[in-house]
């Protein structure tokens, strides 16, 4: 099954891995990019056939990096 926040699509079965070892889910992480104050860089690290971006950006009052 895949989720959508804005033009974001994930996985569940990862969204649930995350929740379990980092305890956050992706909605609000994908909510980092909305910052005003965020900083995105290219992740070239994880995927070579689509472009990955890496952000860092606060929701409410905690800092994401997704």
């Amino acid at each position: 099954m895949e989720i959508e926040c804005g033009s974001f699509v994930w996985d569940l079965e990862k969204e649930l891995n995350n929740i379990r070892k980092h305890k956050v889910d992706f909605t609000p992480a994908c909510n980092a990019f909305k910052d005003s104050r965020r900083k995105i860089y290219i992740d070239s690290n994880h995927s070579k056939e689509e472009e990955r971006l890496y952000c860092i950006g606060k929701v409410g009052d905690r800092v994401f990096n997704s």
